[in-house]
């Protein structure tokens, strides 16, 4: 019995473990706030990926984009195949079904970044403006 449980409590870690590290889990950004010109948006939901990626979805579950600081990528996504578990998103598929931003808009996106926030137009019109909570 005792080995039996041991046993199980090493499936768990060693699964958690292989979880922590792989390119499918996102981790939920908690404190982050999500508007649309200049509105907060309900339900919005950030995901960070382990290599620097955000995923955001502004709410509606419809629309996605994802952003990268280290080469100022922006991209405009289909919605995922995902499960949420807490405060972490797995996604079915190894890459984002995205696109580069600037290849289903016409027009450029008027990206500006600060270290605390990113703004762009929205593909369906308006301003989105992603901002961090500045831990001290």
């Amino acid at each position: 019995m005792k080995i039996g449980i041991v046993c199980l409590a090493l499936a768990v870690v060693a699964a958690v473990a292989a979880l922590a590290t792989s390119s499918h889990i996102w981790k939920r950004d908690s404190g982050v706030t999500v508007t649309v010109s200049a509105q907060p948006t309900t339900n919005p939901q950030v995901f960070s990926s382990k290599d620097g990626m955000v995923l955001i979805d502004i709410g509606n579950n419809e629309e996605w984009y994802a952003y990268s600081r280290a080469d100022n990528y922006l991209g405009y996504c289909q919605p995922p195949r995902k499960v949420r578990i807490f405060g972490y998103l797995y996604l079915w598929d190894e890459t984002l079904p995205c696109v580069g931003y600037n290849e289903v808009k016409t027009a450029d996106a008027h990206l500006i970044v600060d270290q605390d926030y990113v703004e762009f137009d929205a593909r369906k019109g308006g301003r989105i403006n992603v901002a961090w909570k500045r831990t001290p």
